[in-house]
């Protein structure tokens, strides 16, 4: 399969992970001004916050579609490479047994073949027609 990883996703993945880290940034801030009982920086702290963790969720967003549509392509080059492949082995069958077809006429009509004859000896031939008498 093709590689998944394209841009569009490792943007959004390094972009969801970046506002994720700012969340937590802006989360100790809050959890800081909460302590010191500072609530003009408890509110900005929270507003940071927001925003970052709806920043991330746009980013995993775009990351999420940009994946899936190169899961689509994949999926569509991946069936096309296959329709290939088909293509190429059924119209091999058909161009082996004719050239095997081929090869064999051309191998026998060059063959050879070797014819074994034997000899039978004077002796043996009277051997044979004794043996076949009647006793």
């Amino acid at each position: 399969m093709a590689n998944l990883l394209s841009g569009g996703v490792v943007s959004g993945l390094i972009g969801a992970s970046a506002a994720m880290k700012n969340a937590g940034t802006a989360n100790s801030v809050y959890v800081y001004a909460k302590a010191t009982k500072d609530e003009s920086m408890m509110q900005r702290a929270l507003g940071r916050m927001t925003e970052n963790l709806n920043d991330a969720a746009k980013a995993t967003e775009k990351s999420k579609n940009a994946l899936a549509e190169n899961v689509k392509a994949a999926r569509k080059q991946e069936k096309a490479e296959q329709e290939a492949r088909l293509e190429k082995a059924r119209a091999e069958p058909a161009e082996f047994t004719a050239e095997m077809q081929t090869n064999i006429t051309e191998a026998n009509n060059k063959i050879i073949y070797p014819v074994d004859t034997v000899e039978i000896s004077a002796q043996a031939g009277e051997a044979d027609v004794q043996l076949a008498a009647p006793m």
